[in-house]
C-alpha cells in the first residue's frame, strides 16, 4: 500500500464514521419514531423490511457499477444522495409515509454500502485486509454508538424533526469531506475498461458457505434494527435509555472489531461458529429480560458476538475473488444480507403479534444456532493477516 492509499483509507474511515452517525439515527431510532406514530409490531417489521427490498434488487447491480466507474467519486455522490430521504422524514406524520420513505432510504443504502465495502477492499493489501475491515467496522460502530446515544437524547429533548434535520446535514458534511480528501486523491489500480462481469463466471460455489452464513446473520440484524428498539419503547424505556442500550451493543462491536486479528488465531471456522453460539445464547437471554440492566447486558453480549462476522466475510470474499470482480462478489454478499434484513423483521413482527413480543428473540436465538455448522465449513477460508 502506498502512502497516498494509506492516507485515503484513513480519510475513508473518518468519512464512514461521520456517515455512520446518520445511519445510527436511522436504524435505531426509526422504530421508536414508528412506535410514536402508532405502528404495531407487524408495521414496525414492514418499516424495516421496506429498506431491504430495494437493497436486494440493486446491490449486485451497484457492485457491478463499482467495477466500471471511479469508486471514490461514486462514493462521494452516494453520500450526497443519502441526505435526501432523511430530510423528508421531517414532514412524515403517518406510518404509510414512513414506509414509503424507507423504500427510498433502502435505494440510497443500496448505493452507498457496496461501494464503501469495495473501496476499503480495494485500498487494503491482501495481508492487511482483515485489519482494514476491522478498522472499517470500528468506524461504523463508533458512528452508530454516537448516533444512538446523541440521537436518543435529541429525540427526547428536542423531538424527531430536529434529529432528521441533523442527520441530513451530517451526510452533506461527509460528502464535502469525501470530495476534498478522497475523490481528489484516489487513483484506480486499473484503468476502467467497462468489462462486463458475468455472475456465472464467478467462483460462487467456492464462497457459498460465506453467503449462507450471512443470511441468518442478516435476519437477526433485521430484528435488532427494526423491532428491538420499538420493543424497548413498549417496555417503557425512554428514547435516551434505548440509545444507551444500543450504544452498549455498538461499544461491544467496537471492542471485538479492534481485536479482530487476535480472534483469527483460533481459526476462521471456530471464530464464526463461536460467534453463532454466543449470539444464540444472548438472544435467548434477552427474551427473558424486562428491565434495563438485563436488556443492556444481553445487548452487550450480542454486540460481541456479531462484530466479526461481516468484516471477516468481506475479507474472505475479497481474498477469494479476483480484484477486478470483487464489486460483484461484495454485491452478492450485500444482497444476501439484505434478504435476511427484509425477512427477519417481517417474521419477527408476526411472531410478536401472534405469540408474545419477547418470543421473537427466543425464536431468532435458535435461528442463530444455524450459524454454528455453517461456520465449521469455513475451515478453508484461512485469511492472510499481519498478526
Amino acid at each position: 500500500m502506498t502512502h497516498n492509499e494509506s492516507n485515503i483509507l484513513l480519510n475513508l474511515y473518518i468519512s464512514v464514521f461521520v456517515s455512520s452517525i446518520f445511519v445510527g439515527f436511522i436504524l435505531f431510532l426509526i422504530p421508536v419514531f414508528a412506535q410514536q406514530l402508532g405502528a404495531s409490531y407487524i408495521e414496525m417489521g414492514f418499516v424495516g423490511a421496506s429498506r431491504s427490498i430495494p437493497f436486494i434488487i440493486l446491490a449486485v447491480f451497484v457492485g457491478g457499477l463499482t467495477n466500471k466507474f471511479n469508486r471514490a467519486n461514486f462514493y462521494t455522490i452516494t453520500l450526497l444522495i443519502n441526505a435526501l430521504p432523511s430530510a423528508l422524514l421531517m414532514f412524515t406524520t403517518e406510518v404509510y409515509q414512513l414506509i414509503i420513505l424507507q423504500v427510498f432510504q433502502g435505494i440510497c443504502f443500496a448505493l452507498i454500502i457496496p461501494i464503501s465495502d469495495v473501496l476499503v477492499a480495494d485500498l487494503a493489501t491482501s495481508e492487511g485486509r482483515v485489519k482494514a475491515m476491522g478498522r472499517y467496522s470500528v468506524s461504523i460502530q463508533s458512528g452508530n454508538l454516537i448516533g444512538a446515544l446523541i440521537g436518543g437524547i435529541i429525540a427526547q429533548v428536542a423531538g424527531f424533526r430536529l434529529l432528521w434535520f441533523i442527520s441530513s446535514t451530517l451526510m452533506v458534511i461527509s460528502a464535502i469531506f469525501s470530495y476534498a480528501v478522497i475523490s481528489r486523491g484516489y487513483v484506480p489500480h486499473k484503468k476502467v475498461t467497462g468489462k462486463k462481469v458475468k455472475i456465472r463466471e464467478l467462483p460462487i460455489r467456492k464462497v457459498l458457505p460465506i453467503y449462507l452464513t450471512i443470511l441468518p446473520y442478516g435476519m437477526i440484524l433485521g430484528v435488532l434494527f427494526s423491532i428491538f428498539p420499538g420493543y424497548q419503547a413498549n417496555l417503557g424505556f425512554t428514547p435516551s435509555e434505548i440509545g444507551l442500550v444500543i450504544a452498549l451493543m455498538a461499544t461491544a462491536r467496537i471492542m471485538a472489531s479492534i481485536n479482530i486479528e487476535r480472534t483469527m488465531v483460533f481459526g476462521v471456522n471456530k471464530a464464526i461458529g463461536g460467534s453463532g453460539l454466543m449470539l444464540a445464547a444472548s438472544m435467548i437471554f434477552i427474551s427473558y429480560q424486562r428491565e434495563i440492566i438485563g436488556i443492556s447486558f444481553g445487548s452487550f453480549m450480542i454486540g460481541l458476538s456479531i462484530a466479526i462476522i461481516l468484516p471477516v466475510s468481506l475479507a474472505a470474499i475479497a481474498q477469494h475473488i479476483a480484484k477486478e470482480d470483487v464489486g460483484i462478489g461484495v454485491g452478492i454478499l450485500s444482497t444476501t444480507m439484505a434478504f435476511g434484513l427484509m425477512t427477519g423483521p417481517i417474521i419477527g413482527g408476526f411472531v410478536s403479534e401472534l405469540w408474545t413480543p419477547s418470543s421473537v428473540y427466543l425464536v431468532f436465538g435458535f435461528v442463530a444456532l444455524i450459524m454454528i455448522p455453517l461456520g465449521l465449513l469455513w475451515k478453508k477460508y484461512e485469511l492472510e493477516t499481519n498478526f
